[in-house]
């Protein structure tokens, strides 16, 4: 009975924003738009800098919650996003000299509300507020060593929930939404321009300048 007992308490604080409850890996499937021109490149590795494997949301008053195997969750998400433009993904340990990389250096989530706590008259039940996650993330493209662009902003999901009583949903829900929004904003047009013409970007060798502007006849030198 005290089983039984204690189970009911959490479920009924859950829905009211109390116990809790641990996230563990997500398979999301994210849209990734294609690219007006394709990439010379066909592999790109992802590179998770600061990003964390046990990520901790809290905020909007409610209990915080933990995301373990976050770090891994973003790879496979970002992966599969990247999938519309690149025939090979991998998550990499560090950058590399060469090739295309989309490097995350930080990702942080919070709760937000979306709608405010209320009161039912004549019960004195306050209803949890509404909320959605909100992820605040900043990354840079690179190809051969060299920055392509960069991008930072903040990812809200659609989806939302009273207290936390669909937080799987809403977290699947901002962390699909997270990774296209870095595909969308990291590879802008004048990035996607780069990766398909690379060498207009290459810096021009010593001799690239004409035969007459290196050199003088003779009777000029004298």
């Amino acid at each position: 009975m005290r089983t039984a007992g204690a189970a009911l308490v959490c479920i009924v604080a859950i829905l009211l924003g109390g116990c809790m409850r641990a996230q563990k890996y997500v398979k999301v499937t994210p849209y990734g738009r294609r690219f007006n021109a394709k990439p010379t490149a066909t592999s790109i590795a992802v590179v998770l800098e600061a990003v964390p494997d046990r990520l901790v949301v809290k905020g909007a008053g409610l209990e915080k919650m933990e995301v373990n195997e976050f770090r891994r969750s973003l790879g496979d998400c970002l992966k599969a996003v990247l999938a519309a433009n690149f025939a090979k993904q991998e998550v990499a340990v560090q950058r590399e000299k060469l090739g295309a990389q989309l490097v995350v250096h930080r990702v942080a989530a919070e709760w937000q509300k979306v709608a405010a706590t209320t009161i039912v008259i004549g019960t004195g039940y306050r209803r949890p507020p509404d909320v959605s996650i909100a992820f605040t993330w900043d990354a840079t493209l690179y190809l051969d060593g060299k920055k392509l662009a960069g991008a930072e902003g903040q990812t809200t999901s659609q989806q939302s929930t009273m207290g936390l009583a669909h937080v799987s949903e809403v977290y699947a829900d901002g962390l699909k939404l997270l990774c296209e929004d870095v595909h969308r904003k990291a590879f802008s047009e004048e990035a996607q321009h780069q990766l398909a013409d690379p060498t207009e970007h290459k810096p021009p060798t010593p001799d690239s300048s004409p035969p007459a502007a290196r050199s003088q006849p003779a009777a000029q030198r004298g």
